[in-house]
């Protein structure tokens, strides 16, 4: 008897528990060759907290053609990875729900490391951007059956960019060149998720 009632406290237990996570698969990222997954978990009754992270594999090989008519083999390779911590203010407060859901306010940060890379006849360069910065955004999480739901969020960021491009050009010589450059901008980013809470 002990232990059936022990058992039913643990899986009682690991139900309310499971009520307050939640991980997300963006789908939108993966028109723009990233693979991105996210993690939420309820702090409060209106609050949590999201780490997002991602990563960019993309691989191009065409051929081009230059201002002389000339036709040359061109591969662009791109990759990175991207994190952005998260906190959250839902404008409902949750009682009795699986998972965080409804309309939110977000504030979060973000870090991006991408590597870009040209390599043909005429050039063969490398680029290292690196993006730093805050942001603040909207979105509506719900769920749709049971554990399964949606997200869509909107983010603007101001962000500092710090790049450094180095290569070669080909011009009847190698010309080799090298620079870098500190910049700030403004990006918004939209994600839609499939969402799944436990």
């Amino acid at each position: 008897m002990r232990s059936k009632l022990l058992i039913l406290s643990v899986l009682f237990a690991l139900q309310c528990a499971a009520q307050s996570h939640v991980v997300k698969f963006d789908a939108f990222e993966l028109l723009s060759s990233r693979i991105s997954l996210s993690y939420e978990h309820l702090i409060g009754s209106q609050t949590s907290v999201q780490i997002s992270s991602g990563v960019l594999l993309d691989y191009s090989k065409q051929t081009s053609t230059n201002q002389s008519g000339i036709s040359f083999n061109n591969e662009d390779i791109s990759k990175g990875w991207r994190i952005i911590p998260e906190f959250r203010y839902y404008l409902t407060e949750m009682t009795n729900m699986k998972a965080p859901a409804g309309a939110h306010v977000n504030f979060s940060g973000l870090y991006e490391d991408v590597n870009y890379s040209v390599i043909n006849e005429f050039e063969n360069w490398t680029k290292n951007d690196q993006r730093v910065g805050v942001g603040a955004g909207l979105g509506m999480q719900w769920f749709l059956v049971q554990n399964l739901g949606l997200e869509l969020d909107i983010k603007i960021y101001t962000l500092y960019r710090f790049s450094d491009q180095a290569g070669n050009l080909y011009n009847g010589e190698i010309s080799p060149f090298q620079n870098s450059e500190i910049s700030r901008e403004f990006d918004s980013l939209f994600f839609g998720k499939i969402v799944y809470g436990f």
